[in-house]
């Protein structure tokens, strides 16, 4: 048994002494980084879930109904419904914020890309076959959806 701990021994000595700064303070700061990750991760899930909360207390009372819909539907759909209202919950909060002569601009910016995109689209036309710029934008309304 002390043959055995002076073998270790040695060995840990050695190790020691070819132990370098670097690799001391990059140890460090890797235990920092993974420590700091799991704090702030902890952290940030419970403020998400009150803002979460007060989503669903600032909802109007149709986003209300529709959760109450939800109870009676299969898993899938109701997490679908939910990324709606929450999706139309964020994009209502964002809309508040904007001024008018903001949402003016939003809509123009909207404008041109969609202009920008139905040409490119129209110079393949054989490829993408869209006909018209209401063609594309009832595409578009689909994804909104």
């Amino acid at each position: 048994m002390r043959a055995v701990l002076n073998t270790w021994l040695s060995h840990w000595v050695v190790y020691v002494d070819n132990l370098s700064l670097f690799y001391l303070v990059s140890v460090v700061i890797s235990f920092l980084a993974v420590f700091a990750s799991w704090w702030f991760h902890k952290k940030d899930s419970r403020v998400l879930s009150d803002d979460v909360i007060k989503e669903r207390e600032t909802c109007d009372t149709d986003e209300q109904d529709l959760m109450k819909e939800e109870d009676s539907l299969e898993d899938v759909s109701l997490l679908r419904q939910f990324r709606k209202v929450r999706q139309n919950a964020i994009e209502q909060k964002i809309l508040s914020t904007f001024t008018s002569e903001q949402l003016e601009e939003e809509k123009k910016a909207e404008k041109e890309q969609l202009a920008a995109i139905f040409q490119l689209l129209n110079e393949e036309k054989e490829k993408f076959q869209v006909n018209s710029m209401e063609e594309l934008e009832s595409q578009l309304r689909l994804y909104r959806q």
